[in-house]
């Protein structure tokens, strides 16, 4: 009994299918429709990545710096040094980002016209920059519609880093050897001065004019060899921060070329994935129209 019953429920549901065939495919029909304009409309290109990775060695410019000598000229070993956790917003800055594109209306990143800079905040999100400040490495990876732009900018954006890093390390170079030119002069100066006094004292000295204290002698002659062993010692640094700022392409090391990428990082979904599941929601839509609809329907009038 329960089974003829199962089969005449199975036989009633299938004509009522049957029936309503025409809902059932005009929905399914219109779900499909909706499935095929999501798939166009969200469509997106294929995006190639590229990498590569640069070790930056610009804090160990400081690192051999021989003896420090406490002087009245508060002379500090200690240089400026970028710390590597302020790379990302470099190359997220507008004058980095000007170097970047290659257009000649652009000469000033301070005068900058909307089509401009629509332009770099656009590249902004085509790249990005981290940096591992334990083993003083930068990563750069870049982001491009096919594989060889996503190579070049990745390649631009290591170059332009790479030179953005000398230009700044060679302005500090600049500014401390000005500095240590000038703490040289006054130590000349001084040493000139003590060189006087102690050819004064010994003059008189010799003379037997008066008597000439040990200890202020002493004393000159400990000052004048602290002054040329200062002097040594400043010459030292003031070459070898000539030295330092010739090489300072030396301190950047590329450890992973930029290699152009074969496959694309992005599946974008085929128009056979947005059919399916448009197509699978107009059949339980059309399910719920043709059949569980009604059946709510009748369960409410017989409570009313």
């Amino acid at each position: 009994m329960s089974t003829q019953l199962q089969m005449n429920n199975l036989t009633n549901l299938i004509s009522v299918l049957v029936q309503k065939k025409k809902i059932i495919f005009f929905t399914i029909g219109i779900f499909i429709i909706i499935g095929i304009g999501t798939f166009f409309k969200m469509k997106t290109p294929p995006s190639y990545s590229a990498q590569c990775s640069t070790l930056v060695l610009f804090n160990n410019i400081n690192n051999d710096k021989g003896v420090v000598i406490q002087n009245n000229f508060g002379l500090d070993k200690k240089e400026n040094i970028l710390p590597l956790r302020l790379y990302p917003q470099i190359a997220q800055s507008i004058p980095f980002l000007v170097q970047l594109i290659d257009s000649n209306s652009i000469t000033d990143s301070t005068l900058l016209r909307s089509e401009e800079l629509e332009n770099i905040i656009q590249l902004k999100s085509h790249f990005n920059i981290s940096v591992d400040e334990a083993n003083q490495t930068v990563f750069i990876e870049a982001n491009m519609p096919t594989p060889i732009e996503a190579a070049r900018l990745a390649l631009k954006i290591q170059q332009t880093l790479c030179n953005y890093l000398i230009n700044w390390y060679s302005k500090q170079q600049e500014l401390a050897i000005v500095l240590l030119q000038n703490n040289i002069n006054e130590v000349l100066e001084k040493i000139i001065q003590k060189q006087q006094e102690l050819q004064k004292l010994n003059f008189t000295k010799a003379k037997k004019q008066h008597s000439v204290s040990t200890p202020d002698l002493i004393r000159l002659e400990t000052e004048y060899q602290t002054l040329i062993t200062l002097n040594t010692t400043l010459t030292k640094q003031l070459q070898q921060k000539k030295l330092t700022q010739q090489n300072l392409s030396t301190y950047i090391t590329t450890i992973d070329p930029v290699i152009i990428p074969n496959s694309p990082t992005n599946s974008p979904r085929s128009i056979i994935f947005y059919i399916a599941v448009f197509g699978l929601l107009g059949i339980l839509v059309s399910l719920y129209i043709v059949i569980i609809h009604p059946i709510i329907n009748s369960w409410s009038n017989k409570n009313d």
